[in-house]
């Protein structure tokens, strides 16, 4: 829900975030616990840990701002390595715009059979104080 931020006026925060990791739409699962391992009854989405590189993809949405705000998507991931951390929306680019964030899980080293836990944690900023958290499990397990 859009609750009032921080900023001047009626500032409102952004909406609630929906991530896809490749063609998976990711959700929020407060039980999944990063670096634990995985619990079929998570029903989390399932990684390989073979090194290959996925796209964690976002799309701003005209409802995502208010008139004249610029956005900030701040990305942090519990494991592997993100090409970026920062996708930004400046106040006079058109919606929808679809960005995407380049992630490697870990390898094979990191998670065994039983598959590991990696949470991604994603910000998303108005330019008024507004703000929107997510927390989004995944299990990366090894083949």
């Amino acid at each position: 829900s859009r609750e009032h931020g921080r900023g001047a006026g009626e500032n409102l925060n952004p909406p609630a975030l929906s991530l896809r990791l490749g063609r998976t739409v990711l959700r929020e699962n407060d039980a999944a616990q990063s670096g634990a391992a995985c619990d079929e009854a998570l029903q989390l989405p399932e990684i390989p840990a073979d090194g290959q590189a996925l796209d964690l993809v976002y799309v701003f949405d005209r409802a995502d701002r208010e008139a004249d705000e610029s956005l900030l998507l701040s990305t942090f991931v519990s494991s592997g390595e993100l090409d970026r951390q920062y996708s930004a929306l400046a106040p006079e680019e058109a919606t929808p715009k679809e960005v995407w964030v380049g992630w490697t899980p870990p390898g094979s080293d990191l998670a065994d059979r039983a598959g590991r836990i990696v949470q991604f944690y994603v910000v998303l900023r108005d330019g008024r104080g507004g703000a929107s958290f997510a927390r989004l499990p995944v299990c990366v397990r090894a083949r």
